[in-house]
């Protein structure tokens, strides 16, 4: 018998949390250390946060704590196409950074189903090919798509949470 090949869905938009994301940045614009240290810009699926997220961690390499003045002045300096008014209403989502973990994770997780969606459509790909032996296939998805160790990066992200609600006067370096 025939095997039905299931759809690749090659149309469909990559999984993202575009709010997530946006109170990521609301976050950060908090001062909420942790997220900073959380998350790598290629996290965002929204060109425009990502274009955001470099230039607060730019500003935190620099040693200075983002807020919406500072990331304002940045992004007129190095990113087209913000205004007073978007990073004004970033500044208004979270005032608060107390769930900025939980959003994090959420962001981490849609960029952690992305890598996933792209290693297998590789894969898929490759099946195809009758040069490319199934155990190298099998053994070059598992590079692709190595498991992740959530329990790793949330203990990680609530010691930098402990550290910050310690001292929220100290100096911020991102570490």
């Amino acid at each position: 018998p025939r095997m039905t090949l299931p759809s690749l869905h090659l149309h469909a938009v990559p999984p993202h949390d575009e709010q997530a994301e946006r109170n990521v940045l609301g976050c950060a614009l908090a001062s909420i250390q942790p997220v900073v240290a959380a998350l790598e810009a290629e996290a965002f699926y929204s060109a425009r946060h990502r274009a955001v997220w470099v230039e607060v961690l730019g500003l935190c390499a620099a040693g200075v704590r983002p807020d919406v003045h500072t990331l304002l002045e940045r992004l007129e300096r190095f990113a087209s196409g913000w205004h007073a008014a978007d990073v004004l209403e970033l500044g208004d989502v979270c005032p608060t950074g107390a769930n900025a973990e939980h959003y994090a994770g959420r962001v981490r997780a849609a960029w952690e189903r992305r890598r996933l969606v792209v290693a297998a459509d590789d894969a898929a790909r490759a099946a195809y090919d009758p040069s490319v032996d199934a155990n190298e296939l099998r053994a070059r998805l598992a590079a692709a798509a190595p498991a992740s160790d959530l329990t790793a990066a949330r203990a990680s992200v609530a010691d930098l949470a402990t550290r910050a609600r310690a001292d929220p006067g100290a100096p911020f370096t991102g570490e």
